[in-house]
Order: C-alpha cells, then structure tokens, then sequence
C-alpha cells in the first residue's frame, strides 16, 4: 500500500512539473514570436506568419496571444489579406477587449475599405465599413468626418 508521503511528494512533483511546465511552453510562445517579429521587420512574410503560428500553438495561456494575432493581422494586411487581417484583430479584442491597438488597427482596416468602397462608388458598403471604424475607434475624428462627408455626397444624388 501507498503511504500518505508518497502520495503527498507525488502531489507536489505533478503540480511542480505542471508550473513549470507551462513556463517552458510559454518561453518558447514568447521565443517563436520573437522571431515572427523579426522576420516581419525583414519583410519575410512567410517565416514571420510560420512563426507567429507556432506562437499560438505552443502558447497554451493567452498571455502574449493578443500580440500575436494583432501581429498577424497587421502581416496580413501588409500581403493584402483583409479578410484575414480583420479575424486576427478580432481574434486579439476577443483576447482582450480593452486592447486599444488592435482596436485601432481594425478601425483603419475598415477605414480603408470605406475609402475603398467610396471611391469604386458603393456607398452603401463605404457606409457601413465607416459605422465599424467609428464603432473601434470612435474618438478618430477623421473617421467622423469621412462619414459626414459620404453621407453628405450620397444625399446630393
């Protein structure tokens, strides 16, 4: 039979191990995205997003995870990947909601497209993307009035 002790030290080298466990999972998140971050200033898209994605999966916590995929977002943006680039914002404010880059970044993802779309003429969807800039940014002046000004435009036709 199992003594009481060996129980105990069992209890104690599992949880111990389990600590630190993740510490090393986590230093190894923080280590791949280290390098998805110097491989995005060195324009070498395709290891920044590898590593970015190995981040993510190593990183069993969400503690640099909101990072991460705010990183991604402004990779995908930068290879002309929208719809990408809006799910990993998204992906970041589901993190952490209170993250004010990645609500900036979302914000003038949807600027673009509302510029976009008012230049080929689609007010309806220069509209709406205006509506979802202000609504992740909405002290961004710039935004308000781009709005007023489509709306102003789109009433004198």
């Amino acid at each position: 039979m199992i003594s009481r002790t060996a129980i105990i030290l069992f209890l104690i080298v599992l949880f111990c191990s389990i600590v630190y466990g993740s510490e090393l999972f986590y230093e190894e998140a923080v280590n791949r995205y280290n390098e998805g971050v110097r491989a995005q200033k060195a324009r070498d898209f395709y290891s920044a997003q590898t590593s970015y994605q190995k981040s993510i999966i190593i990183d069993k916590s969400t503690r640099c995870k909101k990072y991460i995929f705010n990183n991604l977002g402004v990779l995908y943006i930068e290879n002309g990947q929208v719809a990408k680039a809006e799910i990993a914002f998204r992906e970041a404010l589901r993190l952490d909601p209170d993250y004010k880059i990645a609500a900036s970044n979302l914000a003038l993802l949807y600027l673009k497209l509302a510029i976009s779309y008012k230049d080929r003429g689609d007010t309806a969807r220069a509209l709406d993307n205006f509506e979802k800039a202000f609504s992740y940014y909405p002290s961004r002046t710039f935004i308000i009035e781009g709005e007023k000004e489509l709306k102003a435009d789109n009433s004198e036709n």
